[in-house]
């Protein structure tokens, strides 16, 4: 487990963890996570997802990441496409680069549409200033034509997540998401919460709510556990 409850990992920036929001794992530690997520739309049914991930500290400062979600939603269902990630922490300013991979696959339903490859590089940023925690991340994904010839828009994201330490266990967050891709985009604000159970066990929860979108507005539930072995 981190040693500040400011660098617990979770991600739900992207439909998996891999792009996450939180530093790099210790050397030799390897962090197994498991989410369930319910959204809500204004228009429409409701869909869940079960976003998955293991990480493993390679070395001082860098870990690899693996990550896929597990969604279903009207009937549909079926594994986003796998991403596959590289962090790695530049000295000690709570700054790290990455870059992620979404392999250019899925699985049942979400396989007939598009899933070319992408790649995102960006940064993280994570820091506490006494009890204030200062969290960001902010990537660009590059999407590729996928074997239909089908293209998709690049897209931007930046995730801002101020906390504060309630205790040493838990701390409360105000984040917010705005995401872009072509014409679309969406800003969701999601407040939540993280607490320590042991040095082997976390748990996070987050209401995300999409307040101004051009699709449909919507409102959901997030709940994750996160396991360091």
């Amino acid at each position: 487990m981190k040693t500040t409850i400011a660098l617990l990992s979770l991600g739900l920036v992207s439909t998996a963890f891999c792009l996450d929001e939180y530093m790099p794992m210790v050397k030799g530690k390897t962090e197994v996570d498991v989410g369930a997520l319910y959204v809500t739309p204004e228009v429409g049914d409701a869909a869940t997802s079960v976003p998955l991930q293991v990480k493993y500290g390679l070395m001082a400062g860098l870990d690899l990441e693996l990550g896929t979600t597990y969604a279903t939603a009207s009937g549909a269902s079926g594994l986003s496409q796998p991403q596959v990630a590289a962090k790695y922490e530049i000295g000690d300013n709570g700054i790290a680069v990455f870059v992620n991979v979404a392999l250019p696959f899925a699985t049942g339903d979400l396989s007939n549409g598009y899933k070319g490859l992408g790649i995102a590089p960006g940064l993280v940023y994570g820091k506490n200033y006494g009890k204030i925690q200062a969290v960001g991340l902010a990537s660009y994904q590059l999407n590729m034509k996928d074997a239909d010839d089908l293209e998709s828009d690049n897209a931007l994201t930046v995730y801002l997540k101020p906390g504060y330490m309630v205790s040493d266990k838990l701390a409360v967050y105000a984040g917010v998401v705005y995401w872009s891709a072509g014409s679309a985009n969406s800003t969701t604000v999601q407040p939540g919460i993280t607490y320590t159970i042991s040095d082997m066990v976390a748990l996070e929860a987050n209401v995300p709510y999409v307040v101004s979108t051009t699709g449909a507005k919507s409102w959901g539930i997030l709940a994750s556990l996160y396991f360091t072995l």
